[in-house]
């Protein structure tokens, strides 16, 4: 853990370096050539009428020694991603719910994962000075999950002021949460307020 105090810019930035790299040699991950900048792969959009949903993917089982290794990934970042990289949390809350009945594509989303964190192995994040009021951004990316469920996802930040999110200057958050709701809901305003209980 390491922490770089600038007093001229009154900012704190804050990092684990070295431990994505040595947890990827734990895991004997190969280095990609090719660099990956998102986490994981986003289910399409559907415009228009039609109900958007999730894609199920009809893929084989991993085998045992692939569940293992991916409960292994699981274990590892899921600390990382609570103290230092939150842009991984939807794809480990994926990766947790999926790994007791793991497939070859829960295996594809996992190499995704572990090639995004070689490419960001050194994330880090900034405290700004603020006058510490607390404020709370929740959302909802309805039907974004399998089987037709709901994501609600959550981020608490300190702030100057209390202010619409697109007038307020982004701050580090203090906590976050990633998680699915159960069960599949109608209306998309239904699962913001669903998010919103889960939050409060």
């Amino acid at each position: 853990m390491k922490l770089k105090w600038d007093y001229d810019k009154r900012r704190c930035t804050f990092g684990l370096p070295g431990y994505v790299k040595k947890a990827l040699k734990k895991l004997k991950y190969v280095p990609s050539n090719k660099k990956l900048h998102t986490p994981k792969h986003p289910y399409p959009i559907t415009y228009g009428k039609k109900l958007q949903s999730t894609e199920e993917y009809m893929s084989g089982l991993a085998t045992e020694a692939e569940r293992k290794k991916l409960e292994s990934i699981v274990r590892t970042f899921l600390y990382y991603s609570r103290i230092v990289d939150s842009t991984i949390r939807p794809a480990l809350n994926d990766l947790s719910i999926k790994h007791t009945k793991a497939t070859t594509k829960s295996i594809q989303d996992s190499n995704q994962l572990i090639d995004y964190l070689h490419t960001n192995l050194n994330t880090t994040k900034i405290f700004h000075k603020s006058d510490m009021i607390l404020n709370i951004h929740s959302n909802t990316p309805y039907l974004s999950v399998s089987k037709g469920r709901s994501r609600a996802a959550r981020h608490f930040y300190l702030g100057d002021t209390v202010l619409p999110e697109e007038e307020e200057p982004y701050q580090t958050s203090i906590d976050e949460e990633c998680l699915v709701i159960k069960p599949v809901i109608g209306l998309a305003s239904e699962a913001e307020m669903a998010t919103v209980l889960v939050n409060t």
